[in-house]
């Protein structure tokens, strides 16, 4: 769903501002039983069911993780 409206800095701005070029950056985690691989970078594609895909990654992570569908 957020594929279409995140191409990149390069594309959606002649002046990317440094929160952009920082959310660029960041890893973006895919919870899907489709896709195999994000079509954007960096994409992590999570398989299986989603809670517990979720609960591991946060589990296993030190950092702020923000949700969206």
């Amino acid at each position: 769903m957020k594929a279409a409206i995140w191409p990149g800095p390069s594309t959606r701005s002649s002046r990317p501002t440094p929160t952009r070029r920082k959310c660029f950056t960041l890893p973006k985690y895919v919870v899907t039983n489709t896709l195999t691989e994000g079509t954007w970078n960096p994409t992590v594609v999570l398989k299986g069911d989603p809670v517990h895909a979720v609960t591991e990654l946060r589990r296993a992570s030190e950092n702020v993780i923000h949700a969206a569908s």
